[in-house]
């Protein structure tokens, strides 16, 4: 009988509490904080074979501790059997948009004709979707309305299942950026689009941020650059000093920031400033990876976008309005074409064994796709060591990871849904 694989959160350490602080306690309490389960094979410790039958201890929803063998659980706790799964590390995507996985004129559509409270079940969904793909925690990089800020609150109450999210509540660009819900419309429609995400200016980017964090984001995402689906180009679209009181303003409230960067310039204003992690880097070169490396800025590469773009036009053609199918596919540094490129020494996967690239945050998992858009296939090999993370795949799509070094919030594998922003 194929064996079939469940995706469970190992993000405490595989040793953690010590067993014998765990048996110390009443079985009363035993039964109402922990729960024990029965794994046939279990993913454990990175770079090595997976174990045998297993009993994973879970105390407060962390793992306490790994026993060989199936032991019996205390009276009153509840055992799930997995005997004849594997269970592994829950994976964690950096970057995802969780309320919608549609793009160019479907996406505009749907905004114009979806209710909030229809597009709230439509978050729902693809929160379900990315946790039975293996997803148990995600990084939510930007929404509208409030819809994921929701989602997190209902899943923390017992509401509803989806991933663990740290959500970024609305994204912050400037006017005219990429953020800005009124570009490409007709002016009759700007009234109806919110701009309290939008700022001009130090004081006004303090304030924005400020709102979101009052709104509880988790963390803070802006844009350097224009975007794709935008239409907005790849150029900076911000002054240094509003990008730096965005940053400052962020870490002030102990919060990361991630940074939308296409251009170059774009992305080196952002590493310079000290943004904590740069998502997409289109045009990422070689000196801007050792700054990233020396800052400890983290990649996120969002590639599965790339796979996207191509399904969405093969489909349709006109998926997108010539403006911004031009980005995707006719500019030398657009996202399809950025592997195409003949020196892939600045674009190249973080996957590829390059000493001193910046620690990647997330990875393809469409190898098929990927490929056919010019980037090569990887195959198992060893990380550099100046990699934190680093996750190996094979043609057969199978992986396992090489170190876990990194910070939880940022360990990431990409997965071609709801990741639709660029």
């Amino acid at each position: 009988m194929k064996r079939s694989t469940l995706a469970l959160a190992l993000l405490a350490s595989t040793t953690g509490i010590a067993a014998a602080a765990v048996s110390a306690q009443a079985p009363s309490e035993l039964a109402s904080t922990q729960t024990w389960i029965h794994a046939g094979r279990v993913i454990a410790i990175p770079g090595q074979a997976p174990r045998g039958a297993t009993t994973i201890v879970v105390q407060d929803g962390r793992i306490a501790a790994l026993h060989d063998g199936y032991l019996p659980a205390p009276a009153g706790v509840k055992v799930i059997d997995l005997k004849s799964r594997t269970v592994l590390p829950g994976l964690i995507d950096s970057h995802t948009h969780l309320s919608s996985d549609r793009a160019g004129n479907e996406g505009l559509a749907a905004a114009m004709t979806d209710s909030i409270p229809l597009n709230s079940y439509e978050t729902q969904w693809n929160g379900m979707k990315t946790l039975r793909a293996g997803f148990t925690t995600v990084r939510n990089l930007g929404d509208e309305k409030g819809k994921v800020l929701a989602y997190r609150e209902a899943i923390r109450r017992g509401w509803v299942q989806g991933p663990r999210i740290l959500d970024a509540g609305e994204s912050i660009s400037t006017s005219g950026g990429h953020m800005d819900g009124r570009v490409g419309l007709a002016d009759e429609m700007h009234p109806m689009i919110g701009t309290e995400n939008l700022c001009d200016g130090v004081d006004d980017c303090r304030r924005a941020v400020r709102r979101q964090i009052g709104r509880g984001a988790d963390v803070i995402k802006f844009a350097t650059t224009g975007g794709v689906n935008s239409g907005t180009g790849l150029a900076t679209r911000i002054f240094e000093d509003e990008a730096k009181a965005i940053i400052d303003t962020a870490h002030a409230y102990g919060r990361k920031v991630a940074v939308h960067a296409h251009g170059i310039d774009g992305i080196k204003l952002a590493v310079r400033l000290g943004a904590d992690s740069i998502e997409h880097g289109t045009t990422i070169d070689a000196e801007t990876a050792k700054l990233m490396v020396k800052n400890g800025t983290f990649y996120v590469p969002t590639l599965s976008t790339v796979n996207g773009y191509l399904e969405r036009l093969a489909a349709n053609p006109n998926a997108y309005p010539p403006l911004i199918k031009n980005r995707l596919t006719g500019a030398s540094g657009s996202p399809v074409n950025r592997c195409r490129s003949p020196s892939r020494s600045a674009s190249r996967s973080p996957l590829a064994p390059t000493p001193g690239y910046p620690s990647t945050a997330a990875m393809p998992m469409n190898l098929n796709g990927w490929s056919s858009s010019g980037c090569p296939r990887w195959k198992r090999s060893r990380p550099p060591p100046s990699t934190p993370l680093r996750c190996s795949v094979s043609t057969r799509r199978s992986a396992r990871w090489k170190s876990a070094r990194a910070p939880t919030s940022l360990r990431s594998m990409a997965i071609p849904w709801p990741t639709c922003g660029c």
